[in-house]
């Protein structure tokens, strides 16, 4: 966590960044500034606002699911 900032700017991949509402360990404001150093231009981020840190084990784990096949079938898109 301490050096997630600096390995952010060196992320040149496409990321999809997902994070939850109540999450108690990484809250929203520390993601939006992480998501804003990632490096890459190819990048997208998606809030569930009722989720907790688990998000595959998270009520919203179907929408989840979705959101990732989504971005891996855009990514895989010519």
């Amino acid at each position: 966590m301490n050096r997630s900032d600096a390995a952010a700017q060196k992320l040149s991949v496409p990321a999809l960044v997902l994070y939850a509402g109540h999450d108690a360990f990484v809250t929203p404001d520390a993601v939006e500034p992480f998501f804003d150093r990632i490096a890459s231009t190819d990048k997208e981020k998606y809030l569930f606002p009722d989720s907790y840190h688990l998000l595959l084990h998270d009520d919203d784990h179907d929408i989840v699911l979705e959101h990732i096949k989504a971005w891996i079938s855009q990514q895989l898109s010519p």
